[in-house]
């Protein structure tokens, strides 16, 4: 009997083989831990593909949009950084470097957006030549080409003119590598130092204390189950633990306050104008 898994061929690693997978995206809030978003996918599903919709969600159920949204390398898509600076979200996302082949790189080209167009390291300009994979290819004439200094380095053998290819949303991501360059605030390195611990570390608890390392049923929609479930957990665990802080702090407060009164009797009543801690008016004690 043949069961549909709906799981995929996926791996953590080229150093490992690939099995068949589901994978988990969690939307976590900084300020406490808690889950606000989970999605299930199969393992080829690119993890890119479904922030956005994750954080239109979690603004949607938390009644507003985050101000800082952080990730590692696979979130930090040209695509991702154009839908969230759209929105008005600020995104502080570890990027992959730009490209840095023995030819001309992409990288060293300068696009103009005024004019959509690429122009090259020796100032030929690129046009716009057809759309290819979420993305938009430049092509320079052949002409331009012909006689170039760097046309050793630049072309690929049999080539006769230079191509670039741009993804959607480039104008964000290049934005994003500067703003990285020139380096990010003392907030936003803060963030991102957090999201180690606050969201990797959510990710490590429901796979070593709640079985998440596997999936207990098959199909998507008994995974989804499964995740939703330790999401569950997992939240009630942070409003269990919120609970007893405050209860805590509740507590220290009240013996705080009966020691002051304990005080305060022994020493007798002061013989000074002091201010009320409620109208902020001067009077004087009877």
């Amino acid at each position: 009997m043949l069961f549909r898994s709906e799981a995929s061929l996926a791996r953590r690693s080229k150093r490992e083989r690939c099995v068949p997978s589901y994978k988990q995206h969690t939307l976590v809030d900084d300020a406490h831990r808690i889950i606000v978003d989970v999605a299930v996918t199969t393992g080829e599903q690119h993890e890119g593909q479904c922030l956005v919709g994750a954080v239109a969600r979690a603004a949607a159920r938390c009644g507003r949009k985050p101000e800082l949204v952080t990730a590692d390398a696979g979130y930090g898509s040209a695509e991702v950084l154009s839908a969230l600076a759209e929105q008005g979200i600020a995104a502080a996302l570890k990027m992959q470097p730009p490209s840095r082949g023995g030819r001309c790189a992409a990288s060293q080209f300068k696009y103009d957006q005024r004019y959509d167009q690429v122009i090259c390291p020796r100032g030929r300009r690129l046009t716009r030549r057809g759309r290819k994979d979420n993305g938009t290819t430049y092509r320079a004439g052949a002409a331009d080409c012909g006689g170039c200094p760097l046309r050793a380095i630049c072309l690929s053998p049999g080539a006769r003119s230079r191509s670039v290819w741009l993804p959607d949303g480039y104008v964000a991501l290049v934005r994003a590598r500067r703003a990285k360059q020139q380096g990010w605030s003392e907030a936003w390195r803060e963030a991102y130092a957090r999201h180690r611990w606050q969201v990797e570390g959510v990710q490590g608890e429901a796979k070593n204390c709640h079985g998440l390392k596997r999936a207990a049923w098959r199909g998507l929609r008994k995974v989804r189950a499964q995740v939703l479930l330790t999401a569950t957990i997992l939240n009630l665990k942070r409003m269990a633990e919120a609970k007893a802080a405050q209860e805590a702090a509740q507590v220290a407060l009240g013996r705080v306050v009966g020691a002051s009164r304990g005080a305060w009797a022994r020493r007798g009543r002061p013989r000074m104008p002091f201010r009320s801690a409620v109208g902020g008016a001067a009077v004087r004690a009877a």
